[in-house]
């Protein structure tokens, strides 16, 4: 898949992804949020400075650390274990210091002429698509938000009407059975020990 992800312009995100001052990018809320489990080693990251409309780097990506509900002391290690990579400001520990995080590792970050950005409602600030033309002035199309939403995961649960099939499967068989016995001569079950 591909990704537009915005940079924060008052932190200046995006010059240190391309000085490689840092090399992982953060997103966390209370909830489970994209990115979190919607990226994956090998995807593109498109980056754009927040503010400038202009996507300007490319990058990919590296690895990829998915955490939910995490405890206070849970969150202070994820974070302090990865803030080499991260290069957090204060400012920015306290904004992303919430329960469900993804962080995401990227590498092979370059710069690319920059593309202009054609943004379309309310967008959030990392964009899942399928290609970077289809944000792009001249060649997008209306975004797709089903690429952003959770897929429902599929309970699997035995239904009333499946419990009654299997309860009529057993009678049925065992009425089979029955009916078999009575049938067969005398001489076939009397020498079973039965």
């Amino acid at each position: 898949m591909v990704h537009l992800v915005y940079c924060d312009n008052k932190e200046n995100v995006l010059e240190n992804i391309l000085k490689g001052d840092k090399t992982m990018i953060i997103r966390a809320a209370a909830g489970r949020k994209i990115p979190h489990s919607r990226v994956f080693e090998g995807d593109q990251l498109y980056l754009m400075k927040k503010g400038s409309g202009l996507i300007s780097a490319v990058s990919t990506v590296k690895g990829v650390q998915n955490h939910v509900k995490l405890s206070e002391e849970e969150l202070n290690d994820v974070l302090d274990n990865n803030q080499d990579k991260l290069n957090l400001t204060e400012k920015q520990k306290k904004r992303w210091h919430k329960k469900c995080m993804c962080l995401v590792e990227i590498s092979d970050v370059k710069e690319i002429t920059p593309l202009a950005f054609d943004r379309q409602g309310n967008m959030d600030d990392w964009l899942i698509i399928e290609k970077i033309e289809d944000v792009v002035v001249g060649t997008s199309i209306p975004y797709n938000y089903d690429n952003s939403k959770f897929k429902k995961q599929i309970k699997r649960t035995v239904s009333n009407r499946t419990v009654l099939y299997l309860i009529y499967s057993f009678y049925l068989i065992r009425f089979q059975i029955i009916i078999i016995f009575y049938f067969l001569p005398v001489e076939f079950y009397t020498h079973l020990d039965l």
